[in-house]
């Protein structure tokens, strides 16, 4: 055992926040400890969800009430605190993961106050070739496309919450919502959206779309595959459409990383988004206007057009 399962879960965008939440209870010490009367102020729901993860078995009795449960061996050997090789402070806090130096786990470290606080960075120097707009101007932009359009696709859509807002302020647009399949069932759209179950990658459009909208999805991929889809996205925009992407966009000083800021996990096989390098390619991909806009609340939008 190497532990990898482990690492698998805590880079999943749901089901970290199920390995997460039993690390901070110390449900897997507990059960180690056959600590029933603790367990049992907990919903059954949760250690189902647990056992769909592969980390513990649970025996329920046909009242649905615990009859038994049992650490699997990767949650006995990596998550039990008092293991030699625990390493749930690992994941929880941030430090490393497997593959990681202890040089730049020390210079992650450094790195982890900026991501959680996003806010306080000044970025008033970092921009370059990028079209940098004031938000009132970038608000009126956006608003612009939007009117204009009558098609979007939402890659990544997650829970459906950019569609259904984006479908309230926009009613008259025509909305493809797609997510992954290990996501799927968690997206919840307004009825007039329509919903794809797909990897972008695998998806052929019947149609070419006004915009796309993607938000947290470029971090995590390697830079190769971000490439295919950026070069996808433009196959299937129009030739007036508007590509936009939400991010959190850092200086790439570090590679074969990315970060997760909703879980607060450090991830493997994707790269600090440098929003220079984003420009850059997606004018080699063939765009021709890029808009940057930097918002206080830490995510950045890019808008790249088709035309100028």
């Amino acid at each position: 055992m190497d532990g990898k399962i482990i690492f698998d879960i805590a880079r999943g965008y749901w089901k970290s926040a199920v390995l997460m939440a039993a690390i901070d209870l110390k449900i897997f010490d507990l059960i180690e400890q056959r600590c029933f009367h603790k367990l049992a102020n907990y919903p059954i729901t949760f250690f189902l969800a647990l056992e769909e993860l592969d980390l513990i078995r649970v025996d329920i009795d046909e009242d649905n009430y615990l009859e038994d449960i049992y650490n699997f061996p990767e949650s006995k050997a990596f998550l039990v605190s008092t293991s030699s090789d625990y390493i749930g402070h690992i994941i929880k806090h941030n430090k490393t993961i497997m593959g990681l130096s202890s040089k730049l786990s020390e210079t992650l470290e450094k790195l982890i106050p900026a991501i959680l606080s996003p806010q306080d960075i000044d970025y008033g120097n970092l921009l370059k070739g990028l079209d940098e707009i004031k938000p009132k101007e970038f608000d009126l932009l956006y608003t612009k496309f939007f009117l204009n359009a009558k098609t979007l696709l939402d890659i990544g859509a997650g829970t459906g919450y950019f569609s259904n807002r984006i479908l309230e302020k926009y009613p008259h647009l025509k909305i493809d919502a797609l997510e992954k399949h290990s996501n799927y069932n968690y997206l919840e759209v307004y009825p007039s959206i329509n919903t794809i179950e797909s990897y972008y990658e695998l998806y052929s459009p019947e149609k070419k779309y006004d915009i796309i909208f993607i938000s947290e999805v470029l971090h995590g991929e390697t830079a190769s595959n971000r490439s295919k889809i950026l070069s996808k996205i433009y196959n299937d925009l129009k030739y007036n459409g508007t590509l936009i992407i939400r991010e959190q966009f850092f200086m790439e000083d570090f590679y074969n990383l990315s970060f997760d800021f909703n879980m607060r996990l450090c991830t493997a096989g994707g790269s600090v988004l440098d929003k220079y390098k984003i420009a850059d390619l997606l004018l080699s991909i063939g765009f021709k206007k890029i808009y940057y806009q930097n918002s206080i609340y830490g995510y950045s939008y890019i808008i790249a057009r088709m035309i100028e």
